[in-house]
């Protein structure tokens, strides 16, 4: 269960048995370093953070988001005119039930990278009066509750991950989870939607945290296809089980947007959903993502600590 540390500069308010923490007494238009430095502990230490009360521009939301490291930003997704890093997520009024957007499923962020991003941000310009809310649920105590032998037998495992999962191998959706590539929000040639497409990623399906080292369930959502040497056929049913424990409502927490509020996760520590329940609505946020690392799998120990030296 979570506890909460000393802090001096911030008050921090968990909201969920395992992951999830409100923050007040920072401004992220002005915070200072050693303010910054509160924030970035309550992160490893909660996973998500939240903060009410905001009001940012989107340069100075790329300021804050470049505090946690390096940022990047989808390659075909153009940024926010002003910015390089912001991504402009916009979704009119106009919109009907049923139509899909962006992270409408459990997922973790561009798993398909060879380096996936470790963090990313939310800011809320506008919501939805109501709906629209994002949920977050933990890949750490996902994996502290399998059974031992389980555990194991994940550890020697490595999962491809490849964007066919998610929009089919044409692009074009399917049955299940799958949709099609929006091509009017991205910048995509048909070689370039061929290209993603093909690319498979291989990462350890039990990784260790970069910064906690704590062991985590690296299960992508959609982007996970099947284990290295082994069919899909064979996969899934192991995937899809785990993919499902990782939804259990215990591990999960919800938050419900108003203007002005921020969102940090940690995207190698949790799955996120972006509840699509506001149909004739609309709803604009600013987005940042940070640059992450090559995963190192559990198995590797020895690697991951030659690697911190």
């Amino acid at each position: 269960m979570q506890t909460v540390g000393s802090y001096s500069r911030i008050q921090v308010k968990p909201i969920g048995g395992y992951l999830g923490a409100e923050i007040e007494g920072a401004d992220l238009a002005t915070v200072d370093d050693e303010t910054f430095a509160e924030i970035r502990r309550a992160f490893a230490d909660h996973s998500v953070i939240f903060f009410k009360g905001q009001s940012l521009t989107a340069q100075q939301w790329e300021s804050f988001g470049a505090r946690f490291g390096t940022l990047s930003i989808t390659s075909y997704v153009p940024p926010l005119p002003g910015t390089t890093h912001v991504q402009h997520f916009v979704r009119e009024a106009e919109h009907k039930w049923g139509d899909r957007n962006f992270g409408d499923n459990w997922h973790q962020d561009q798993t398909i990278r060879d380096r996936p991003n470790t963090i990313a941000g939310l800011y809320s310009v506008q919501s939805p009066p109501m709906g629209g809310d994002t949920m977050f649920s933990s890949l750490t105590i996902a994996y502290d509750t399998l059974s031992p032998r389980l555990q194991e037998i994940c550890e020697g495992l490595t999962l491809i991950h490849c964007a066919q999962g998610l929009y089919g191998a044409d692009g074009k959706g399917g049955r299940g989870v799958k949709k099609e590539i929006p091509r009017s929000k991205f910048t995509l040639t048909d070689d370039q939607v061929r290209e993603h497409l093909a690319k498979e990623t291989s990462h350890p399906l039990i990784i260790l945290h970069p910064v906690t080292g704590k062991k985590i369930l690296y299960i992508s959502g959609p982007y996970a296809t099947r284990f290295d040497g082994m069919t899909e056929d064979e996969s899934q049913p192991l995937i899809q089980y785990l993919y499902g424990h990782c939804q259990r409502a215990e591990f999960q927490i919800r938050w419900r947007w108003e203007e002005g509020q921020v969102a940090v996760w940690d995207n190698w520590a949790c799955l996120h959903f972006g509840v699509q329940d506001y149909a004739g609505m609309r709803r604009e946020m600013y987005r940042f993502e940070v640059e992450g690392e090559v995963p190192i799998g559990a198995a590797s120990r020895a690697d991951y600590a030659q690697a911190a030296e």
